[in-house]
Protein backbone atom coordinates (compact mmCIF):
# COMPACT_ATOMS: atom_id res chain seq x y z
CA UNK A 1 0.00 0.00 0.00
CA UNK A 2 1.33 3.35 -0.89
CA UNK A 3 1.88 5.67 2.20
CA UNK A 4 0.05 8.54 -0.37
CA UNK A 5 -0.65 9.18 -3.72
CA UNK A 6 -1.33 12.22 -5.82
CA UNK A 7 -2.17 11.94 -9.33
CA UNK A 8 -1.18 14.03 -12.30
CA UNK A 9 -2.50 15.11 -15.15
CA UNK A 10 -0.30 16.01 -18.30
CA UNK A 11 -1.99 17.88 -21.84
CA UNK A 12 0.24 18.31 -24.53
CA UNK A 13 3.53 19.67 -22.41
CA UNK A 14 1.04 21.29 -19.42
CA UNK A 15 1.86 19.75 -16.22
CA UNK A 16 -0.61 20.45 -13.30
CA UNK A 17 1.60 20.66 -10.30
CA UNK A 18 1.10 22.52 -6.45
CA UNK A 19 3.40 24.25 -4.45
CA UNK A 20 3.48 26.16 -1.06
CA UNK A 21 3.89 30.24 -2.14
CA UNK A 22 2.63 33.45 -1.16
CA UNK A 23 -0.87 33.74 0.82
CA UNK A 24 -3.47 32.53 -0.81
CA UNK A 25 -5.39 35.81 -1.87
CA UNK A 26 -2.81 36.38 -4.23
CA UNK A 27 -2.17 35.59 -7.52
CA UNK A 28 1.64 34.50 -6.99
CA UNK A 29 2.47 32.37 -10.08
CA UNK A 30 1.29 30.87 -13.12
CA UNK A 31 -2.19 29.66 -12.71
CA UNK A 32 -2.10 31.03 -9.05
CA UNK A 33 -1.46 30.15 -5.50
CA UNK A 34 -0.95 26.66 -6.07
CA UNK A 35 -0.99 26.36 -9.35
CA UNK A 36 -4.20 24.93 -10.31
CA UNK A 37 -6.34 27.45 -11.43
CA UNK A 38 -8.01 27.58 -8.18
CA UNK A 39 -8.93 30.16 -5.68
CA UNK A 40 -11.40 29.84 -2.23
CA UNK A 41 -13.11 32.97 -2.45
CA UNK A 42 -16.49 34.79 -1.90
CA UNK A 43 -18.92 33.44 -4.03
CA UNK A 44 -18.95 34.97 -7.95
CA UNK A 45 -21.64 36.89 -9.22
CA UNK A 46 -23.61 35.41 -12.00
CA UNK A 47 -23.38 38.24 -13.75
CA UNK A 48 -20.50 40.13 -15.60
CA UNK A 49 -21.75 43.05 -16.76
CA UNK A 50 -20.34 46.29 -16.80
CA UNK A 51 -22.11 47.58 -13.66
CA UNK A 52 -20.59 44.55 -11.36
CA UNK A 53 -17.09 43.89 -13.41
CA UNK A 54 -15.74 47.60 -13.86
CA UNK A 55 -12.35 48.76 -14.68
CA UNK A 56 -9.84 50.57 -12.33
CA UNK A 57 -6.85 51.15 -14.57
CA UNK A 58 -4.94 50.26 -17.32
CA UNK A 59 -1.66 50.99 -18.45
CA UNK A 60 0.15 50.87 -21.99
CA UNK A 61 2.77 47.36 -21.91
CA UNK A 62 4.76 46.34 -24.90
CA UNK A 63 4.30 42.52 -26.28
CA UNK A 64 4.55 39.80 -23.71
CA UNK A 65 2.41 36.56 -23.35
CA UNK A 66 3.42 36.11 -19.07
CA UNK A 67 0.50 36.25 -16.99
CA UNK A 68 0.29 38.94 -14.13
CA UNK A 69 1.73 38.00 -10.50
CA UNK A 70 -0.18 39.70 -8.17
CA UNK A 71 1.14 39.70 -3.99
CA UNK A 72 -0.10 42.43 -1.96
CA UNK A 73 0.06 46.10 -3.19
CA UNK A 74 2.10 44.94 -5.92
CA UNK A 75 1.35 43.38 -9.40
CA UNK A 76 4.18 42.54 -12.02
CA UNK A 77 4.56 42.07 -15.72
CA UNK A 78 6.96 41.22 -18.02
CA UNK A 79 7.25 42.46 -21.40
CA UNK A 80 9.60 42.42 -24.89
CA UNK A 81 10.71 45.78 -25.75
CA UNK A 82 11.67 46.76 -29.18
CA UNK A 83 12.88 43.45 -30.15
CA UNK A 84 16.26 43.46 -27.68
CA UNK A 85 15.11 44.01 -24.15
CA UNK A 86 13.24 42.32 -21.92
CA UNK A 87 11.17 44.45 -19.11
CA UNK A 88 10.13 43.45 -15.51
CA UNK A 89 7.69 46.30 -14.30
CA UNK A 90 5.84 46.66 -11.10
CA UNK A 91 2.62 48.45 -10.49
CA UNK A 92 0.57 49.58 -7.54
CA UNK A 93 -2.39 47.50 -7.49
CA UNK A 94 -4.58 49.76 -6.53
CA UNK A 95 -3.98 52.83 -9.03
CA UNK A 96 -1.84 50.83 -11.91
CA UNK A 97 1.25 53.58 -10.88
CA UNK A 98 4.30 52.38 -12.12
CA UNK A 99 6.67 51.61 -8.91
CA UNK A 100 9.82 50.17 -11.02
CA UNK A 101 11.24 48.59 -13.81
CA UNK A 102 14.07 46.38 -14.59
CA UNK A 103 15.82 46.05 -18.21
CA UNK A 104 17.65 43.13 -19.46
CA UNK A 105 19.32 42.60 -22.34
CA UNK A 106 17.79 39.81 -24.51
CA UNK A 107 15.68 38.87 -27.00
CA UNK A 108 15.59 35.85 -29.97
CA UNK A 109 12.99 34.87 -32.95
CA UNK A 110 11.23 31.53 -32.50
CA UNK A 111 10.85 29.01 -35.38
CA UNK A 112 9.11 29.81 -38.17
CA UNK A 113 5.99 28.00 -37.50
CA UNK A 114 5.54 29.79 -34.31
CA UNK A 115 6.22 33.28 -35.73
CA UNK A 116 3.10 34.69 -36.30
CA UNK A 117 2.32 34.78 -32.83
CA UNK A 118 5.50 36.88 -31.91
CA UNK A 119 8.98 36.24 -30.55
CA UNK A 120 7.87 37.80 -27.06
CA UNK A 121 8.05 36.69 -23.33
CA UNK A 122 6.49 33.95 -22.26
CA UNK A 123 7.67 32.98 -19.06
CA UNK A 124 5.29 34.04 -15.41
CA UNK A 125 7.02 35.03 -13.31
CA UNK A 126 6.77 33.50 -9.12
CA UNK A 127 7.21 35.96 -6.25
CA UNK A 128 6.62 35.70 -2.31
CA UNK A 129 6.22 38.68 -1.54
CA UNK A 130 9.84 39.82 -1.21
CA UNK A 131 11.20 38.30 -4.00
CA UNK A 132 10.10 38.34 -7.77
CA UNK A 133 11.74 35.20 -10.06
CA UNK A 134 11.83 35.73 -13.74
CA UNK A 135 12.63 33.66 -16.18
CA UNK A 136 13.47 35.36 -19.56
CA UNK A 137 13.47 34.18 -23.36
CA UNK A 138 17.12 33.49 -23.27
CA UNK A 139 17.29 30.94 -20.62
CA UNK A 140 18.31 33.55 -17.68
CA UNK A 141 16.65 33.21 -14.51
CA UNK A 142 16.53 36.59 -12.39
CA UNK A 143 16.10 37.11 -8.75
CA UNK A 144 14.61 41.08 -7.94
CA UNK A 145 13.85 42.79 -4.69
CA UNK A 146 9.72 43.52 -5.23
CA UNK A 147 9.91 46.35 -3.37
CA UNK A 148 13.00 47.93 -5.39
CA UNK A 149 13.30 45.55 -8.39
CA UNK A 150 17.14 45.56 -7.19
CA UNK A 151 18.59 42.45 -8.79
CA UNK A 152 19.97 39.91 -6.04
CA UNK A 153 20.89 37.55 -8.27
CA UNK A 154 21.01 36.36 -12.03
CA UNK A 155 21.82 33.02 -13.59
CA UNK A 156 22.85 32.49 -17.21
CA UNK A 157 21.40 28.67 -17.94
CA UNK A 158 23.10 28.64 -21.32
CA UNK A 159 26.48 29.41 -19.18
CA UNK A 160 26.54 27.01 -16.79
CA UNK A 161 24.80 24.33 -18.56
CA UNK A 162 26.62 24.54 -21.82
CA UNK A 163 23.09 24.79 -23.28
CA UNK A 164 22.03 27.06 -26.32
CA UNK A 165 19.04 29.11 -26.35
CA UNK A 166 15.68 26.84 -26.53
CA UNK A 167 13.83 26.60 -29.66
CA UNK A 168 10.98 28.20 -28.36
CA UNK A 169 12.85 30.34 -25.82
CA UNK A 170 12.49 30.13 -21.88
CA UNK A 171 9.10 29.72 -21.07
CA UNK A 172 8.83 27.42 -17.97
CA UNK A 173 7.53 29.66 -15.63
CA UNK A 174 9.24 28.94 -11.80
CA UNK A 175 7.86 27.12 -9.00
CA UNK A 176 8.46 28.42 -5.19
CA UNK A 177 8.52 25.47 -2.98
CA UNK A 178 9.90 26.87 0.65
CA UNK A 179 13.76 27.63 0.60
CA UNK A 180 13.71 26.33 -3.02
CA UNK A 181 12.34 27.01 -6.49
CA UNK A 182 12.51 24.35 -9.53
CA UNK A 183 11.77 25.59 -13.18
CA UNK A 184 13.22 24.13 -16.21
CA UNK A 185 16.53 25.78 -17.82
CA UNK A 186 18.98 24.65 -19.82
CA UNK A 187 17.11 22.12 -20.97
CA UNK A 188 16.14 20.09 -17.56
CA UNK A 189 13.93 20.29 -14.56
CA UNK A 190 16.34 22.03 -12.04
CA UNK A 191 16.66 22.68 -8.38
CA UNK A 192 17.69 25.67 -7.03
CA UNK A 193 18.54 27.21 -3.76
CA UNK A 194 16.66 30.54 -3.38
CA UNK A 195 19.02 32.70 -1.97
CA UNK A 196 21.64 31.57 -3.80
CA UNK A 197 20.46 29.78 -7.11
CA UNK A 198 22.93 27.46 -6.03
CA UNK A 199 21.92 24.29 -8.29
CA UNK A 200 20.97 21.38 -5.95
CA UNK A 201 19.87 18.67 -8.90
CA UNK A 202 19.25 18.66 -12.42
CA UNK A 203 17.24 15.46 -14.18
CA UNK A 204 15.28 14.90 -17.33
CA UNK A 205 17.97 16.80 -19.77
CA UNK A 206 15.43 16.82 -23.16
CA UNK A 207 16.40 19.06 -26.24
CA UNK A 208 13.25 18.64 -27.78
CA UNK A 209 10.86 21.25 -28.66
CA UNK A 210 7.45 19.22 -28.48
CA UNK A 211 5.30 16.21 -28.55
CA UNK A 212 1.20 15.77 -28.92
CA UNK A 213 -1.49 13.78 -27.04
CA UNK A 214 -3.29 14.08 -23.52
CA UNK A 215 -2.03 11.79 -20.85
CA UNK A 216 -2.84 10.82 -17.54
CA UNK A 217 -0.54 9.49 -14.62
CA UNK A 218 -0.66 7.94 -10.95
CA UNK A 219 2.15 9.06 -9.42
CA UNK A 220 2.39 7.14 -5.63
CA UNK A 221 5.09 7.23 -3.22
CA UNK A 222 6.61 4.01 -1.36
CA UNK A 223 9.34 3.41 1.17
CA UNK A 224 11.73 2.63 -1.45
CA UNK A 225 10.70 5.29 -3.90
CA UNK A 226 8.57 6.37 -6.28
CA UNK A 227 6.08 4.37 -8.89
CA UNK A 228 4.76 6.32 -11.92
CA UNK A 229 1.79 4.42 -13.83
CA UNK A 230 -0.27 5.78 -16.66
CA UNK A 231 -3.88 5.27 -16.10
CA UNK A 232 -5.31 6.22 -19.88
CA UNK A 233 -4.13 8.15 -23.37
CA UNK A 234 -6.23 10.16 -25.29
CA UNK A 235 -3.81 10.96 -28.72
CA UNK A 236 -6.82 12.92 -30.41
CA UNK A 237 -7.28 15.29 -27.93
CA UNK A 238 -4.04 17.99 -27.81
CA UNK A 239 -3.89 20.09 -24.94
CA UNK A 240 -1.76 22.61 -27.59
CA UNK A 241 -1.15 25.98 -25.00
CA UNK A 242 -4.51 25.71 -22.81
CA UNK A 243 -4.42 23.94 -19.44
CA UNK A 244 -7.10 22.10 -17.72
CA UNK A 245 -8.94 22.34 -14.74
CA UNK A 246 -10.15 20.07 -12.40
CA UNK A 247 -13.49 20.03 -10.70
CA UNK A 248 -15.64 17.45 -8.77
CA UNK A 249 -13.91 14.22 -10.60
CA UNK A 250 -14.48 15.83 -13.81
CA UNK A 251 -11.58 17.77 -16.48
CA UNK A 252 -12.59 20.85 -18.09
CA UNK A 253 -10.42 21.33 -20.95
CA UNK A 254 -9.27 23.78 -24.04
CA UNK A 255 -8.19 21.56 -26.72
CA UNK A 256 -6.71 22.38 -30.06
CA UNK A 257 -9.77 21.71 -31.87
CA UNK A 258 -10.57 25.35 -30.17
CA UNK A 259 -13.68 23.34 -28.49
CA UNK A 260 -14.38 23.19 -24.26
CA UNK A 261 -13.96 19.15 -23.53
CA UNK A 262 -15.47 17.51 -20.52
CA UNK A 263 -13.69 14.48 -18.98
CA UNK A 264 -13.94 11.71 -16.49
CA UNK A 265 -10.65 12.42 -14.61
CA UNK A 266 -10.61 8.78 -14.08
CA UNK A 267 -11.07 7.13 -17.01
CA UNK A 268 -10.74 9.68 -19.64
CA UNK A 269 -14.15 9.35 -20.88
CA UNK A 270 -15.41 12.30 -22.76
CA UNK A 271 -18.57 13.47 -21.37
CA UNK A 272 -20.02 16.03 -23.45
CA UNK A 273 -18.07 18.45 -26.00
CA UNK A 274 -18.78 22.39 -26.75
CA UNK A 275 -20.55 22.94 -30.10
CA UNK A 276 -19.37 26.50 -30.29
CA UNK A 277 -15.09 27.05 -31.12
CA UNK A 278 -13.03 29.42 -29.55
CA UNK A 279 -9.98 31.02 -29.73
CA UNK A 280 -6.54 29.35 -30.04
CA UNK A 281 -5.77 29.65 -26.94
CA UNK A 282 -7.65 30.22 -23.61
CA UNK A 283 -7.14 30.48 -19.08
CA UNK A 284 -9.39 29.61 -16.75
CA UNK A 285 -10.09 30.35 -12.94
CA UNK A 286 -11.73 28.17 -10.80
CA UNK A 287 -14.05 29.24 -7.23
CA UNK A 288 -16.10 26.63 -6.18
CA UNK A 289 -18.23 25.36 -9.27
CA UNK A 290 -18.00 28.49 -11.35
CA UNK A 291 -15.19 29.10 -14.09
CA UNK A 292 -13.90 32.37 -15.70
CA UNK A 293 -12.10 31.94 -18.84
CA UNK A 294 -10.44 34.48 -20.56
CA UNK A 295 -10.25 33.18 -24.30
CA UNK A 296 -7.29 34.65 -26.69
CA UNK A 297 -9.52 36.80 -28.96
CA UNK A 298 -10.31 39.01 -25.93
CA UNK A 299 -13.61 37.43 -24.80
CA UNK A 300 -14.40 36.80 -21.08
CA UNK A 301 -16.64 34.22 -20.30
CA UNK A 302 -18.30 33.00 -17.03
CA UNK A 303 -19.39 29.74 -16.61
CA UNK A 304 -20.90 26.65 -14.18
CA UNK A 305 -19.01 23.50 -14.30
CA UNK A 306 -21.09 20.64 -14.81
CA UNK A 307 -20.55 16.92 -16.81
CA UNK A 308 -23.66 17.11 -18.52
CA UNK A 309 -23.62 20.30 -20.44
CA UNK A 310 -21.90 23.25 -21.09
CA UNK A 311 -23.59 26.29 -19.70
CA UNK A 312 -22.34 29.42 -20.29
CA UNK A 313 -24.13 32.18 -17.49
CA UNK A 314 -22.35 35.28 -19.30
CA UNK A 315 -20.02 36.73 -21.82
CA UNK A 316 -18.27 39.81 -22.29
CA UNK A 317 -15.67 41.25 -24.56
CA UNK A 318 -12.90 42.74 -22.69
CA UNK A 319 -10.41 43.62 -24.42
CA UNK A 320 -9.40 44.33 -28.54
CA UNK A 321 -6.27 43.01 -28.49
CA UNK A 322 -5.16 39.61 -28.13
CA UNK A 323 -5.69 37.96 -24.70
CA UNK A 324 -2.75 34.87 -25.06
CA UNK A 325 -1.96 35.53 -21.26
CA UNK A 326 -3.27 33.98 -18.19
CA UNK A 327 -5.99 35.57 -16.59
CA UNK A 328 -5.25 36.66 -12.85
CA UNK A 329 -7.63 36.83 -10.32
CA UNK A 330 -6.77 38.10 -6.23
CA UNK A 331 -9.98 39.00 -4.11
CA UNK A 332 -12.35 41.21 -5.55
CA UNK A 333 -9.74 42.06 -8.65
CA UNK A 334 -9.20 40.52 -12.53
CA UNK A 335 -6.41 41.11 -14.19
CA UNK A 336 -6.11 41.02 -17.68
CA UNK A 337 -2.77 41.17 -19.18
CA UNK A 338 -3.59 42.00 -23.50
CA UNK A 339 -1.02 41.55 -26.23
CA UNK A 340 0.19 45.82 -25.43
CA UNK A 341 -1.32 46.10 -22.31
CA UNK A 342 -2.45 45.21 -18.84
CA UNK A 343 -6.31 45.97 -16.95
CA UNK A 344 -7.86 45.85 -13.43
CA UNK A 345 -10.88 45.13 -13.04
CA UNK A 346 -13.12 44.99 -10.05
CA UNK A 347 -15.64 42.60 -9.47
CA UNK A 348 -18.28 42.91 -6.78
CA UNK A 349 -21.71 41.24 -5.72
CA UNK A 350 -24.92 42.55 -6.68
CA UNK A 351 -25.79 44.13 -2.85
Amino acid sequence: MSLFSIRTLILGLTVVAVSSVAAQSDWSQWRGPNRDGKIASAEWPNSLGSYLLTKQWSVDLAEGYASPVVSDSVVISVETRGKREEVVRAFERSSGKQLWEHVAQGAMKVPFFAAKNGSWARSTPATDGEFVYVLSMVDVLTCLEVETGRVIWELDFKTREGTGVPSFGGVSSPMIDGDFLYVQGGSAATKLERSSSKNLWRVMEDRRGMFGGSFCFEVDKRADGFIVEMLWRDKRLEGYMSSPVAIDGYLYHHGRDKKLHCLNFETGEVKWVSERKFGDYWSMVVNGSKVLALDQNGTLLLFNASPTSFNVLDERSISEDPTWAHLAVSGEQLFVRSLKGMSAYSWIADS
